[in-house]
Parts: structure tokens; sequence; C-alpha cells
């Protein structure tokens, strides 16, 4: 262990000797250090900056028959989605199929 204390003395000697190792020693510390950083800061809460975010929803959905019922799930999704929270107006383009949130 001993052996190896002093190898490890040397090289940091050594380190702060030379510059260009010096540099390349710290961008290896810095770097990844800054990239787990950046990474666990967006993952904290990744929907707390979304509220100017449009959201738009298309329906293609052409229905099917279920046990003699006319069963259209598109339409029942825009129906839920045409309520829009307090914040927020519902635009409709030419289409009834298409509901774009603006902020008002």
């Amino acid at each position: 262990m001993k052996q190896a204390w002093r190898i490890y003395m040397s090289d940091l000697k050594h380190l702060t000797t030379n510059w260009a190792a010096s540099i390349l020693a710290l961008g290896l510390i810095v770097l990844p250090s800054l990239y787990a950083w950046i990474n666990v800061e967006a993952s904290i809460d990744p929907y707390a900056h979304t509220e100017d975010l449009p959201v738009g929803v298309v329906n293609e959905d052409r229905g099917a028959e279920l046990a003699g019922h006319r069963f259209r799930a598109g339409d029942e999704i825009v129906k839920t989605v045409n309520y829009p929270p307090p914040t927020l107006r519902l635009e409709v383009g030419a289409s009834s199929d298409l509901c774009v949130f603006a902020e008002r």
C-alpha cells in the first residue's frame, strides 16, 4: 500500500508541474460533473415550464360498431378535451376535429 501511495503522490506532483496534464485532468473532473448536474436539474421537474406549451388534438377516428352500437372513441376524447383550464382558451380550426389551446 505504501508503494501505491508513493505512486499517487508522484503522479500528483507531476500533474502540478505539467500545465497540459493539469488542464486535461481538470476537464476530466469538471465535464462529467457538469453533465450530471444538467441531467439531474432537467429531471427534477420536467413539467415546470410547460404552461405556455400549445397543445393540439387531432381526431381521425372513424368509429367502430360493437354489439350493434356505433362507438366513436375519438369524439369522446375531444369532448373531454373541450373543457380547458380557466387560464386557457380553446381555438378550433377549420375542421372541428382540430383543437388548439392558447393562453388568453
